[in-house]
């Protein structure tokens, strides 16, 4: 199991479109680098494996995520 933590935080909104294709959270207007893909890769990645991605998030608290990674 990987576990991070770190930011912010995020809103159940952002939190609950975090794994959706081109998902930025962020408004077009503000500038930004990337796609809104990583996330949703890294979910296929997960589930492909058969193994799980959870997000806990709360605003001015910070963010954790825990991977179930395949282990031998």
């Amino acid at each position: 199991m990987f576990l991070y933590h770190s930011g912010n935080g995020m809103g159940e909104y952002i939190v609950s479109h975090l794994f959706d294709r081109y998902y930025r959270g962020t408004s077009t207007e503000s500038c930004s680098e990337g796609t809104g893909l990583g996330m949703a890769i890294v979910q296929q990645i997960i589930t492909a494996y058969e193994r799980s991605i959870e997000v806990n998030s709360e605003p001015e608290s910070g963010t954790t995520i825990v991977v179930e990674l395949p282990y031998d």
